[in-house]
């Protein structure tokens, strides 16, 4: 019954083998990133405004892609307003900081940032709690009330680790300076705050 058609029933069948093993393998092969490798498509934004003597320094963040090692540890951003041969920066210049974490546009967690000696220091949960990301989107802001640091470079850290760990007390804002023992990488950005 089969002898005279067999071509037309094994050759569709073949094809369709060979459709799904490929497809199967192009799913588990492609676009998988780890953490170690998740700083090649991070899109990390930031910017300076100014109002007068009212500064305000934004920053944004979103990684594209999940890695497939899952999320685990803290994140850290560390916003540096003074160079190593000026004063310490004096805290009261700060008028309001805030981080936030989004999901969508949603806000899922949000705090303020820790004074250190030439800035602030924001430290977030890089993690997943009932199927929602947090750190792997969200947004930062601060206020300075001052002309005194009109035309400073400014230098914000992203450092990403994923390995968990109690937390790290940090000195210095410029994250890229400091020791860390953990597997992390750090993007950095820099920008001027405008004078008027």
């Amino acid at each position: 019954m089969f002898r005279g058609n067999a071509a037309v029933i094994i050759l569709p069948l073949l094809l369709m083998g060979f459709i799904f093993y490929g497809g199967y393998h192009y799913l588990n092969t492609s676009g998988q990133l780890t953490n170690e490798e998740l700083d090649t498509v991070v899109s990390f934004v930031v910017e300076a405004d100014s109002h007068g003597s009212k500064h305000t320094i934004t920053g944004y963040w979103d990684w594209k892609e999940m890695p497939v090692d899952g999320m685990l540890g803290h994140d850290y951003i560390g916003v540096k307003f003074v160079e190593e041969e000026q004063d310490s920066f004096d805290p009261q210049l700060i008028s309001g900081s805030a981080l936030q974490l989004l999901h969508g546009e949603q806000v899922i967690f949000e705090t303020e940032g820790t004074l250190v000696l030439d800035g602030i220091i924001f430290e977030f949960p890089n993690e997943v709690q009932e199927h929602i990301g947090y750190g792997n989107k969200g947004s930062f802001e601060i206020e300075l009330d001052s002309k005194l640091y009109s035309g400073n470079e400014v230098s914000i850290s992203y450092l990403h680790t994923w390995e968990e760990h109690e937390g790290f007390s940090f000195d210095h804002a410029r994250l890229s300076k400091e020791n860390v023992d953990i597997e992390h990488w750090i993007i950095e950005r820099f920008t001027t705050i405008p004078t008027q």
